[in-house]
């Protein structure tokens, strides 16, 4: 899902994350940064941590949630997506310019390109 969601945006073929091999994947653009997709298939939206940074949204019927700088890095943000009442996606975005308001962009529009590949 990851490759097609980052399909001619001169992304790296994405590869099986050291973090979580069989639940995620990243992938690289050189001069910008990277984009990573995390499958949760046993933990709820409502289950994240909350951070004072996050704010709740849809993205057609799926409830998200957009954390801009998670762990205090600026230039990274997530946005974790419903799938089911027990599961979500999470799309993560690393700017290595530090620019935190470009990165909840792109994540924004991976998790809309990846919101029509996910069960409903």
């Amino acid at each position: 899902m990851l490759g097609q969601a980052t399909a001619g945006m001169g992304y790296s073929t994405p590869v099986p994350s050291i973090a979580d091999p069989k639940k995620s994947c990243e992938s690289e653009k050189q001069g910008f940064g990277g984009v990573s997709l995390l499958l949760q298939p046993d933990k709820a939206i409502n289950e994240r941590p909350s951070s004072g940074n996050a704010k709740s949204a849809h993205i057609g019927s799926r409830v998200v949630i957009q954390t801009a700088e998670p762990i205090g890095t600026k230039g990274d943000c997530n946005i974790a997506m419903e799938v089911q009442p027990s599961s979500q996606a999470v799309v993560i975005v690393s700017n290595n310019m530090g620019d935190t308001n470009e990165a909840c962009t792109r994540a924004q529009s991976f998790a809309e390109k990846l919101h029509g590949m996910l069960p409903p």
